[in-house]
């Protein structure tokens, strides 16, 4: 029955996210370097995890009373002042000492932040 069939790819469609192979052929393109592949993987896998629980599978859905409205992260300030520290450097004018020193510092903060 071709209705059938319809309704079984409809639920499919809703329930499975972004379809991704993960063959990787588009990261070679990427100019950010980023793994495109976990992107969608991981978006997949939270709609699981919200289908599980019993939710709509909706990324952007209204939160239930089963699921936090905000997931905050108490080191989250210090963790954008690093990137925003990081960001700023100029890495051309910097000699290899003076970038290797930096390297340990930031690994220090790094370290610190990442500390429970």
């Amino acid at each position: 029955d071709l209705e059938l069939l319809r309704r079984v790819a409809g639920i499919l469609h809703e329930r499975c996210g972004v379809p991704c192979t993960g063959c990787r052929y588009c990261c070679a393109d990427c100019p950010y370097g980023l793994d495109i592949p976990a992107l969608p993987k991981a978006y997949n896998e939270y709609r699981a995890d919200l289908f599980a629980a019993g939710g709509s599978g909706e990324l952007f859905a209204a939160p239930t009373a089963a699921e936090p409205i905000v997931d905050v992260d108490p080191k989250a300030e210090e963790k954008t002042q690093m990137i925003s520290e990081i960001a700023d450097i100029d890495a051309d004018a910097l000699t290899p000492r003076e970038a290797l020193a930096l390297v340990y510092e930031l690994q220090q903060k790094a370290k610190t932040i990442c500390e429970d």
